[in-house]
């Protein structure tokens, strides 16, 4: 026979428990001291999480270009726009996706800090530094219309 009363189990129960909050406690005290607590960042506090202020005043580009630096991976047209409107950004039209797919692909034309994937996601030129630039060419526009003014027949 044991001597155990109710008392015992319940003790227990509360000192495992309380082992379990030392642990999150000393977490906790880490990233203060790390600076890492989600009050302390500017733009994004954690990865998933945006604050919402952290796009406003902002170019589309550039709050795309800061989404994906701290996401640290490619995203969709959607998911950029959504987290541009969560993060404060002030759409002036209907609809936001086709404004940053607008504003994105013009920029990843002209080789400019984006890139589109296969995928069709989105990325910073930075992370594919083997991608070539898309950059338009002036000169081959203007070989083709004079292309085309050479085969014209003279009346």
């Amino acid at each position: 026979m044991t001597d155990e009363s109710p008392y015992h189990a319940v003790l227990r129960d509360l000192l495992a428990k309380r082992e379990k909050l030392d642990t999150a406690i000393k977490l906790i005290e880490d990233l203060i001291g790390a600076g890492d607590l989600p009050g302390d960042s500017p733009v994004v506090p954690k990865e998933g999480q945006i604050r919402s202020d952290s796009f406003f005043g902002m170019t589309i580009a550039d709050a795309a270009k800061r989404y994906l630096s701290v996401s640290k991976a490619p995203k969709t047209i959607t998911e950029i726009a959504d987290a541009l409107r969560a993060g404060g950004y002030l759409f002036a039209t209907r609809n936001p996706a086709a404004t940053v797919k607008l504003t994105l692909y013009r920029l990843d034309r002209n080789g400019i800090d984006f890139v589109k994937l296969p995928s069709g996601q989105y990325g910073l030129r930075e992370w594919y530094p083997n991608v070539a630039r898309n950059k338009r060419k002036v000169a081959d526009d203007a070989e083709t219309e004079n292309g085309d003014e050479e085969g014209q027949q003279e009346t």
